[in-house]
């Protein structure tokens, strides 16, 4: 009879082959399966524990965090926590007002910014705060942020005597521009203008323009701002001749007056002529109709002024001049109202594509769909230049543009817009740079349009290198891209 201890062992024995048997398929293996497996693992475990035990130490008897930042030549630091920018320099840390001034202090275009965590920031010397107060807290990629074209501002209107003017950059709303004989009747800043063919005209008196086609009645608010984007033609005025109402030059069919009008059948069109002391000046039928409705004309020649016959002979003997004032510039067909059609009336807008060229020209255009509203367009206290309402540009996206006073007329003036509907005036070549941008960056755009943006403080190296004298902390500037 055996034991009970070794029926014991047996049962041990027999538990184990069977063991080994469905773990490796030998069941008379002589070291149990799973040993090197649990040696091994435990091994590991300690191993780790010791490594994790000694970084542990390393942390309390040596503090801080990543020092790869600390660059010799400089380097542009992000605070991760906070967004606060600080440039590293020559061994101290200079906390920055704002990211553009980090920028344009440490100078380096190439500079990419190192994100750092607080920790990592300990324990370097501070030096003392530095930067251009109000200047922007982030800036548009040079690569994928910049707006070249197109530009365009429209004015909606709120009520018959205001409208919401808003500017946009990079976008359009749809519609094809007026056609060469439409034109617009528009109001701003209490003054009538005729938009035609891409330019604004002022009409001090809006009676000029019923001998031109259009109804003065039937006119639309736009703004200032709006109308700053036009180029200014001149001023639609009944004509002043000189000499009013004097003989003019003698004509073989008799004596002149100056001020009357003539014409000459030629078959297949007449041309008209305008009596002037010195001669006969051609002028086109619709100038001959805005003189003839001149009340001044009516009243110096004793009632309405119809356009006489003349010989051709007659023509060919008679001294010839030049029309008074810019009659030659006066639309010479009748011009139709493109916003009297309903499905027209409404949005106005004014485009500029092209926009790295100096001799950009903006087109005309009446959609019916208001564009995007964008950013609110605060007008600084103080400032008398009319301004847009909003401004849209994609978030994060923004422009570096170029004035232009005068068609193909460059200047050294360069401006920073940002998505907060601000301009900042770029003081030389050498801010510019260092703020990452170059020449192929910028757009050329007419002052009228740079003007419906409030300008925000002058970016320069120098302004960003003087000590900060008040204003928000880095601490307290958002997140920068």
């Amino acid at each position: 009879m055996r034991s009970r201890k070794e029926q014991l062992q047996a049962y041990q024995f027999l538990r184990r082959r069977i063991g080994a048997a469905l773990l490796s398929g030998e069941p008379d293996t002589l070291d149990p399966p799973m040993r090197r497996v649990i040696r091994t693992s435990f091994a590991g475990f300690m191993v780790g524990a010791i490594i994790i035990a000694a970084f542990a130490l390393y942390g309390v008897f040596r503090p801080g965090g990543a020092t790869g930042w600390k660059d010799d030549r400089g380097s542009l630091v992000v605070e991760k926590d906070t967004g606060a920018a600080y440039v590293y320099m020559q061994g101290n840390l200079h906390p920055m007002l704002n990211y553009a001034s980090a920028r344009l202090y440490l100078g380096q275009p190439d500079a990419e910014p190192r994100r750092v965590s607080s920790q990592s920031l300990r324990g370097t010397p501070r030096a003392e705060a530095r930067g251009i107060p109000n200047a922007p807290h982030s800036l548009p990629d040079p690569k994928r942020g910049l707006v070249t074209e197109p530009w365009t501002v429209c004015a909606q209107p709120m009520t018959p005597d205001a409208s919401t003017v808003t500017l946009l950059a990079g976008s359009s709303p749809p519609g094809g521009s007026l056609a060469p004989d439409e034109g617009l009747v528009v109001t701003g800043g209490g003054q009538t203008y005729l938009v035609w063919r891409n330019a604004r005209y002022l009409v001090p008196d809006p009676g000029v323009l019923v001998p031109i086609g259009l109804n003065p009645d039937d006119r639309q608010e736009v703004g200032e701002a709006w109308l700053n984007a036009l180029p200014e033609g001149p001023e639609l005025v009944f004509p002043s001749i000189p000499q009013l109402g004097q003989p003019g030059p003698s004509l073989p069919n008799g004596q002149t007056t100056v001020g009357e009008i003539y014409f000459v059948d030629f078959g297949d069109r007449q041309e008209y002529f305008l009596v002037m002391p010195d001669g006969l000046a051609q002028i086109s039928k619709i100038a001959a109709d805005i003189i003839s409705s001149d009340p001044d004309v009516a009243a110096v020649l004793g009632g309405g002024v119809d356009a006489s016959p003349l010989g051709r002979d007659d023509l060919t003997q008679a001294p010839r001049t030049r029309p008074p004032g810019n009659l030659d510039r006066y639309p010479t067909t009748t011009v139709k109202a493109a916003n009297l059609d309903r499905s027209r009336r409404g949005v106005l807008c004014v485009s500029l594509s092209n926009t790295t060229e100096a001799n950009a020209v903006p087109t005309v255009s009446a959609v019916s769909r208001a564009p995007e509203q964008g950013e609110t367009v605060e007008r600084p206290p103080g400032s008398v230049a009319p301004t847009a309402n909003n401004f849209f540009v994609e978030p994060g996206q923004g422009a570096v543009v170029g004035a232009v006073p005068h068609p193909n007329v460059r200047t050294n003036a360069f401006f920073l817009i940002t998505d907060r509907g601000l301009k900042f005036p770029i003081a030389n070549d050498d801010s510019l740079e260092a703020l990452g941008y170059g020449d192929s960056d910028i757009a050329r755009l007419p002052t009228g349009f740079l003007e419906m943006l409030p300008t925000g403080p002058t970016l320069s190296r120098q302004a960003a290198s003087q000590m900060a004298t008040g204003s928000s902390s880095p601490e307290q500037a958002p997140q920068t891209p």
